[in-house]
C-alpha cells in the first residue's frame, strides 16, 4: 500500500496536480467519488475503483497540505462501535466526516482528524464489501497512470494537446526545480 501511495504522489507531482490544482477542487473530486460509492454500494455494483479513487484523492489532498494519511490516523481514536459492520451506518459516518473535512478545507483548518476518520470508515466500507484498500487503490492508480498530461493554470492539458509543450516550458520557467 505504501508503494502505491508513493506512486500516486509521484503521478500527482509529475502532472503538476499538487501545485497546479487547488484544495477545493480536489475536495470536490473526493465528494463526487464518495457519492458514486454510496450510489453503487446500494446497487450491489462494484465500487472498488471508486474507493481507490477516494484514497488517491485523499493522498493528493494530504500532499497538498503537507501531511500524510498516517499522520491523520494518529489523530483518531480506535473505533469500538459494533455498527461499523453496517453499510448504511458507515456511509452516514463517512458523509459526516467528509462534510467536516470539506469545511476544514474551506476554512483553511487542520484536516487531520476528519481525514483520519474518513479513512477509517472508508476502510470499514472495504471490509463490508469484501475488498482491500490496497486492491482498490491499485485499480484506481492503474487508471490514473494512463492519464498523461499536466495541470496548467488549473486546467488538465493532455500530452497530445498542441498546448502541452508550451505549458511544460512555462512551468519549468516558473519552477526550475522540476
Amino acid at each position: 500500500m505504501n508503494r502505491l501511495i508513493h506512486q500516486v504522489i509521484s503521478w500527482a507531482e509529475e502532472t503538476n496536480l499538487v501545485h497546479g490544482s487547488d484544495l477545493k477542487t480536489e475536495t470536490l473530486k473526493l465528494v463526487v467519488e464518495f457519492g458514486r460509492i454510496a450510489e453503487l454500494s446500494y446497487k450491489i455494483d462494484d465500487c472498488c475503483d471508486g474507493i481507490g479513487k477516494c484514497i488517491a484523492e485523499m493522498v493528493i489532498i494530504c500532499r497538498m497540505k503537507n501531511v500524510s494519511l498516517n499522520e491523520c490516523l494518529e489523530h483518531t481514536q480506535e473505533i469500538s462501535d459494533v455498527r461499523i459492520k453496517n453499510l448504511q451506518y458507515v456511509l452516514i459516518l463517512m458523509a459526516k466526516y467528509l462534510g467536516n473535512l470539506a469545511n476544514n478545507i474551506v476554512m483553511n483548518e487542520d484536516i487531520h482528524i476528519n481525514m483520519g476518520y474518513f479513512l477509517i470508515y472508508l476502510t470499514a466500507l472495504t471490509r463490508i464489501l469484501h475488498y482491500s484498500p490496497g486492491k482498490c487503490l491499485s485499480m484506481a492508480y492503474n487508471e490514473l497512470k494512463k492519464r498523461k498530461g499536466i495541470i496548467f493554470d488549473g486546467t488538465f492539458i493532455k500530452e497530445t494537446d498542441e498546448k502541452y509543450q508550451n505549458a511544460v516550458a512555462i512551468l519549468k520557467r516558473r519552477n526550475p526545480k522540476t
